[in-house]
């Protein structure tokens, strides 16, 4: 399996432990989008879908850090449009296929400096990064499509903004068999 289809995987089949806690991290565009899209959808399970993207931020954050060439991107809205777009798909319970489209547009929208992280600007980047994922999301659910693979692709997300990095040839989400943390 390459990186973007473990990646689709965890999305899609994570599952929860009751006796975990909330993510270690806290991810504000993950956190802002699964909020935004959860005032339309009474009942869904907030918290897995917030644990969901969380984990895929920190996956791609990972990446991220580990290229030289990636240190002047946000890491916060860079990882965080990624996460918080699969937080959406998997609130909105969205199949393989949209779930590519949906990460290969938000992909297309990661931007952020990291020189303005601690600024207003920082928190606005945030913003962006949420409302992005949702509209991707809002997007594909209306048969938009993107690439298929927007993160690893030969001109992908990785390819431009950490150029050199290497994910890892499994995301440790697509085959872990053990749930993910979040908060009842």
């Amino acid at each position: 399996m390459t990186y973007i289809d473990d990646i689709v995987t965890f999305i899609a089949t994570a599952e929860s432990k009751a006796d975990d806690q909330s993510p270690e991290l806290e991810w504000g565009a993950v956190r802002a989008a699964v909020d935004a899209a959860a005032e339309h959808l009474p009942g869904a399970d907030t918290s897995l879908a917030y644990a969901v993207g969380c984990v895929v931020a920190e996956e791609v954050a990972a990446v991220l850090d580990s290229a030289k060439a990636a240190d002047g991107w946000s890491r916060r809205s860079v990882a965080g449009v990624i996460g918080a777009g699969a937080a959406v798909g998997r609130l909105l319970d969205f199949d393989d296929a949209k779930l590519r489209h949906l990460l290969g547009l938000c992909a297309t929208q990661a931007t952020g400096l990291r020189s303005l992280d601690d600024t207003d600007t920082g928190s606005l980047q945030v913003a962006k990064a949420a409302v992005d994922a949702v509209e991707a999301a809002l997007l594909v659910s209306n048969g938009f499509t993107s690439s298929a693979d927007g993160l690893t692709g030969r001109r992908g997300l990785f390819a431009l903004m950490a150029p050199g990095a290497t994910p890892p040839s499994t995301f440790d989400g697509g085959t872990r068999t053990e749930g993910v943390r979040h908060r009842e």
